[in-house]
């Protein structure tokens, strides 16, 4: 290579007239536009350092010699600091990539994952639907103060190689160790010692308790019935059988020996919403209208859903919210079919507060020998209910994962 017959001082002087580059930005904004590009997935544009590296090549060619000569040189194009901040942010937002990338989620992708991580809460039913090739099981189990009971349903897939009762007994096991594992506001099956078998008859079930069973409050035997009436109602059976040991009778503590509970398959009920601080999972809970000594009607039912109902240690709270008003209400006996016609102002959403109100009055429709629903109103659908097309009634409430 010829040797370069410009002095130290004439290029410390061409230095001087050539124009200064240098980025004015701080490192947080050459962050964020950086970010910005990455989460929108677009190849980065090099502007700056694109000019860098064409004026750098333009004095490469002009001192090379002088640097491959001296080895040493004061260039400074006065962008080093700023430079070194962008390559760090970068390396930092390369490495949030990485992470995302290991993750299997796209950048584009972080914001939707948390807005699914905010609405973990949120339930989107709060019944079980019955499906081909799978069982429902539903227990009656008290509350954690035993006030009251609630049905809680366990989705199984349908087994030929076990009947039905021997399921509901060997599942009965798993669901007391879910509500030992996870706070779930609920206590214990009453049932938990007992086994189950057919009765003579199909619509009966034998329960039979080991010897040292004992009942010693009104209110264990009270929970004790209600939970047999409330696990064998949504499969049809009318009558149980009690037996201590082989031995007709279970011994009540108030009551004496016990050998027969009548089941009523429909009560004529309604739900309310049963819920507990620090538990996510909301519960309807059905209940009898007290002090009614004439025959209840849906039009009776369906509007106590618009009112609390306290317990001494916990109030169940309404479960057609305000603002939602009836325009009428048509019952169809014969054809076992009730139309719900919502007035043109109420307020309804696809959201958890009306998916509680459809589907807690479905509930209760079915509570009355109802097969079939529809609601009118000003919305196409809530959660999974269509409006202005017949809905099957659900099986039963309250569907929990086994743990």
């Amino acid at each position: 290579m010829k040797k370069s017959e410009w002095n130290d001082e004439q290029l410390e002087q061409l230095f001087k007239q050539m124009p200064s580059i240098k980025d004015q930005r701080s490192p947080q904004d050459i962050y964020q536009n950086i970010s910005s590009k990455v989460k929108k997935k677009k190849k980065y544009t090099w502007v700056f350092p694109s000019l860098a590296t064409a004026a750098a090549l333009f004095i490469f060619f002009i001192i090379a010699p002088s640097i491959l000569n001296n080895q040493e040189s004061n260039l400074s194009l006065g962008q080093d600091s700023s430079e070194e901040g962008f390559t760090q942010d970068m390396k930092k937002s390369e490495m949030k990539d990485e992470e995302v990338a290991e993750k299997g989620i796209a950048p584009a992708d972080q914001a939707q994952e948390n807005s699914f991580a905010m609405n973990e809460e949120i339930q989107t039913s709060f019944v079980a639907w019955d499906a081909p090739n799978q069982q429902i099981l539903t227990y009656g189990v008290p509350d954690e103060n035993a006030e009251f009971i609630i049905p809680v349903s366990i989705i199984v897939e349908e087994r030929h190689d076990i009947n039905f009762l021997e399921r509901m007994q060997e599942t009965l096991a798993d669901l007391n160790k879910t509500i030992d594992r996870t706070v779930t506001g609920l206590s214990y099956s009453p049932l938990w010692k007992a086994t189950f078998s057919q009765g003579d008859i199909s619509d009966t079930v034998t329960i039979n308790v080991p010897r040292d069973f004992y009942l010693s409050s009104s209110t264990e035997e009270e929970m004790f019935k209600q939970s047999i009436e409330e696990t064998f109602r949504w499969n049809l059976f009318e009558n149980a059988l009690l037996y201590t040991d082989g031995q007709s009778g279970i011994e009540m503590g108030n009551t004496g020996k016990v050998k027969e509970i009548a089941i009523t398959p429909q009560n004529k009920r309604f739900y309310l919403l049963y819920t507990k601080e620090g538990v996510n999972q909301k519960y309807l809970v059905p209940i009898k209208m007290a002090g009614v000594k004439t025959a209840v009607t849906f039009e009776d039912a369906f509007f106590s859903m618009y009112n609390d109902f306290e317990y001494p240690s916990v109030t169940l709270k309404r479960t057609i919210p305000k603002g939602v008003t009836i325009e009428n209400i048509v019952v169809e006996n014969k054809n076992r079919h009730v139309t719900i016609v919502f007035t043109q102002d109420s307020v309804l959403e696809n959201d958890e507060q009306n998916i509680l109100m459809v589907e807690s009055i479905m509930l209760t429709a079915k509570e009355f020998g109802f097969d079939t629903v529809t609601f009118i109103g000003n919305i196409n659908q809530i959660g999974e209910i269509q409006f202005n097309v017949p809905m099957i009634v659900p099986f039963s409430p309250n569907p929990i994962q086994l743990q």
